[in-house]
């Protein structure tokens, strides 16, 4: 398929089935993969079916998202693309494109009634993708549009925790200027300060004493004790372990 709109045209007037697959794809799945949006909108006024997964359980509106295909990821949804259909690992589009850092898209699925806390694979919601990859605008939109900020992963990660573990500073800004908990631990007890102490992510440590402070008077909660040396180097500021 090379975008040629008036063979697509001809072909559709002819009675081509739109619907056949060729490779495991229909022709709407590669077009909206490849970014031919004239071919996309001439093959869904043809009636080609707009949520037809291709062999490998991708439907054409995750194609569009994965490659950041804004106007055909707006023409879909006003076709009756299901904005909340799973893909291979449970992956929605809205997962896909917060992966990619597509914003435009991002914006799109969420006018179209996209799920933003739901999960994928191992429980992680598109807002722990777009922490971990340091898409800081795409962070905020999901927050702004009610993403859960302290939801757990299976393994007891939070998206603060995973911006902690990857060092994207912005999403952790945003992330505890929103209110998100500093004290939730994951299931082998890593706190976010913690992953940013042994990370050796200094303004990560700065911004969460900042953001966060630890009391150096009263005792911490069991579940908030730091397990670590307390010498951090290049930073002014003291952390002491409380027993």
């Amino acid at each position: 398929m090379h975008g040629h709109a008036a063979i697509a045209s001809l072909l559709v007037k002819h009675n081509a089935n739109v619907d056949v697959k060729q490779k495991g794809r229909t022709a709407l799945s590669l077009a909206c993969l490849l970014g031919h949006l004239n071919i996309v909108e001439i093959l869904l006024q043809s009636g080609a079916q707009v949520n037809s997964k291709d062999d490998e359980g991708w439907t054409p509106l995750m194609n569009a998202a994965i490659n950041g295909y804004t106007a055909i990821v707006h023409i879909l949804l006003e076709n009756g693309a299901r904005v909340n259909d799973k893909g291979p690992r449970q992956s929605t589009a809205l997962r896909i494109a917060a992966e990619s850092g597509y914003e435009g898209v991002v914006h799109e699925l969420i006018d179209g009634g996209a799920w933003v806390n739901e999960p994928c694979d191992e429980g992680i919601t598109p807002l722990f993708i777009a922490a971990r990859y340091g898409h800081s605008n795409i962070v905020q939109m999901l927050v702004s549009a009610g993403a859960n900020m302290n939801q757990q992963s299976t393994s007891g990660a939070t998206p603060l925790l995973m911006a902690a573990m990857f060092n994207q500073l912005e999403p952790l800004r945003i992330l505890l200027d929103a209110g998100a908990d500093v004290d939730i631990e994951d299931e082998v007890r890593s706190s976010v300060l913690s992953l940013a102490y042994f990370g050796g992510y200094h303004q990560l440590v700065q911004l969460i004493l900042e953001k966060a402070p630890i009391s150096m008077a009263e005792p911490m909660p069991t579940q908030t004790k730091l397990r670590f040396i307390p010498v951090v180097p290049k930073l002014t500021v003291e952390i002491r372990i409380i027993f």
